[in-house]
């Protein structure tokens, strides 16, 4: 039969004694509930740990989370030529993904869940107007009918069929996975004396891709 040693705080604090029966665990209570136990391989808790210093590295703790939980890029399998400005890009194709990758509709995405996501656009333009003049491209990440984020270039004309890499991100929380204003899409410009102009793509290659972080 398993020893017992109590300790009582006064009012309703913690009690500590051996575990019923001969498995020798050292229990913890609070308000006859128990919390934790010390056993042979360790101590154990139910519930949170509350701490203001832990020490060690940390090199023997299992169970933790795996790290990003979602984590997703697609990407232009070939080249797309637009003319204007704000054209919506469709048409992605799925690159890699960790866990559940937005959706996509008519090149709407749909996040798969809320929480704080980071967005983040790279579009490899090219002006393909074969023209002289000082021609204007721009990449953008809209959330419903509203630009959030963009990054432009002027593009000299001649020679011919100078390219540019823009990288507009952007951190959104999103709070209803449903809510049309909070979809995402991507759109590209071409303007200022630029009639057309071409988001780069290759198979298998991201040369133009997005990509989506859920960071918390």
């Amino acid at each position: 039969m398993a020893n017992s040693i109590n300790s009582q705080t006064s009012g309703t604090g913690g009690l500590i004694s051996t575990a019923s029966g001969t498995d020798g665990n050292l229990n913890i209570q609070s308000n006859g509930a128990t919390v934790g136990a010390f056993t042979s391989s360790g101590l154990t808790v139910t519930g949170t740990v509350t701490a203001t210093t832990l020490v060690g590295n940390g090199a023997a703790i299992t169970n933790l989370p795996s790290g990003l939980s979602n984590v997703a890029m697609f990407y232009k399998n070939s080249i797309v030529e637009y003319t204007g400005e704000n054209q919506t890009v469709t048409g992605w194709t799925a690159y890699n993904n960790v866990g559940t990758a937005p959706t996509e509709s008519s090149g709407v995405f749909t996040f798969p869940s809320t929480g704080y996501w980071l967005v983040r656009f790279q579009g490899n333009l090219i002006d393909d107007t074969d023209t002289s003049g000082n021609g204007l491209v721009k990449a953008s990440i809209f959330q419903g009918t509203s630009e959030i984020s963009n990054g432009a270039a002027h593009l000299n004309e001649s020679p011919y069929n100078h390219q540019v890499t823009l990288v507009p991100q952007v951190l959104l929380n999103i709070t209803d996975v449903s809510d049309a204003a909070q979809k995402i899409t991507f759109k590209v410009s071409s303007h200022s004396g630029s009639t057309v102009v071409g988001l780069k793509g290759g198979s298998g290659t991201p040369y133009s891709n997005i990509l989506f972080q859920k960071v918390n």
